[in-house]
């Protein structure tokens, strides 16, 4: 399953003005330009990124290093992909209905299956 899938979902991000290297990050690992990411909000912290996410406006793309903070509200599925430094996904609320949700999280199911 490749990012990109996700790419045309409601993004929870950190402002872009503070984090533009975020917004490129997130871009690269989307395969999508910057204009076309669809930002519902920006965040000044981690945490309120993440109740964002928990409120359901969005998805957010983030390193592996936010899974200690997350709890049971929401989840970080990683992406496939390459070797690299940090494990990269995307955390998003355990009762999300979006479609781009649904279908990466169930492809990543398959794959997950069939590296296991």
């Amino acid at each position: 399953m490749r990012p990109s899938e996700v790419a045309g979902s409601k993004l929870v991000v950190y402002p872009a003005k503070e984090f533009p290297e975020y917004h490129r990050w997130v871009s690269k690992v989307l395969e999508v330009s910057k204009s076309r990411l669809v930002i519902s909000e920006e965040c000044s912290d981690v945490m309120s990124l993440m109740a964002a996410v928990q409120a359901g406006r969005g998805v957010a793309v983030v390193g592996d290093f936010i899974t200690p903070l997350i709890g049971d509200r929401v989840r970080f599925v990683p992406f496939v992909s390459g070797a690299h430094f940090l494990e990269v996904g995307l955390l998003y609320r355990k009762s999300d209905h979006d479609k781009g949700v649904k279908g990466f999280l169930a492809a990543s199911l398959v794959v997950k299956r069939i590296a296991s």
